[in-house]
């Protein structure tokens, strides 16, 4: 089980979470591109970081109220795999050891799943 420190006034308070995402790119046969990706907008979000220590297995992750997309960036150096899965019994999909993930989940999503090749201190989450 995926234990946690919130980072906030813990008061539980409301705002605007807005997600933009652009990505760069530039090299010699196509000068420089850029491209924005749609924004998401959550105008109820609970407006809550944490940092989450991962238990080797499955590690339900309930989304905070209201929340409906999360960055899951793992520590600086991990080695360790780390899978998302939907349900307990899925084959899921490896994320990257040390990169940014990012998810966008439906009004109806309350958890998902990570799971762990080995223990993780410190994975980031940021909610929106």
């Amino acid at each position: 089980m995926a234990s946690s420190i919130e980072i906030g006034d813990g008061a539980g308070g409301r705002g605007t979470s807005t997600v933009r995402i652009e990505i760069i790119r530039s090299g010699t046969n196509i000068g420089t591109k850029d491209s924005s990706l749609p924004v998401l907008v959550n105008s109820n979000s609970g407006l809550v970081s944490e940092y989450k220590d991962l238990a080797s297995g499955d590690n339900t992750i309930t989304l905070p109220s209201e929340s409906r997309a999360v960055y899951i960036q793992p520590p600086t150096g991990n080695t360790n795999t780390i899978t998302f899965k939907g349900a307990a019994g899925d084959t899921g999909r490896k994320l990257n050891k040390t990169a940014w993930s990012h998810f966008a989940f439906d009004t109806d999503v309350t958890n998902f799943i990570l799971n762990a090749g080995a223990a993780i201190t410190g994975v980031s989450f940021e909610w929106s």
